[in-house]
């Protein structure tokens, strides 16, 4: 088996990561995923909703089939370029009549910012390492100051 056909079922189609909460969040792919459930790590939170990554662009048809019974809460959080905002608008338009929202404005994901979650996570990451580099910094300098003024 080639490496071809062992990866595109995962291409091919949506892949469904349940949950045992009545509301799914939808991703274009893996890695932003993966990059949402690092952020519930880093807030010492779980995931207990339905995953739904589309893993391909025209896949956004598959996942409207797929979930137009569906009656929980939809949370969209595709990429911010102009393809995710056509995907995003595509999927809104279909689900009108239900309980759907997308989240991308709450991380920052637009055509003009964070083009995806993934970039997001990185970029809180980014800031939290320097915020940590400069406690350190300023925490090393205040141990100098009060060590001088103990001998005064």
């Amino acid at each position: 088996m080639s490496d071809k056909e062992i990866l595109s079922p995962l291409v091919e189609d949506i892949s469904v990561d349940e949950g045992n909460k009545n509301e799914l969040i939808v991703f274009k792919n893996s890695e932003d995923k993966e990059s949402f459930l690092e952020l519930l790590k880093l807030n010492n939170q779980t995931n207990n909703r339905t995953l739904v990554t589309l893993n391909a662009d025209e896949n956004s048809k598959k996942f409207i089939n797929r979930f137009q019974n569906y009656d929980g809460k939809i949370f969209l959080c595709l990429e911010g370029d102009r393809k995710g905002n056509m995907q995003t608008l595509k999927i809104l338009t279909e689900f009108r009549n239900k309980n759907i929202k997308d989240v991308r404005t709450l991380y920052g994901i637009s055509e003009n910012g964070n083009q995806n979650l993934n970039e997001y996570l990185q970029n809180k990451l980014d800031l939290q390492n320097k915020n940590i580099t400069l406690i350190e910094s300023k925490k090393a300098q205040n141990e100098k100051d009060r060590t001088q003024s103990e001998e005064i």
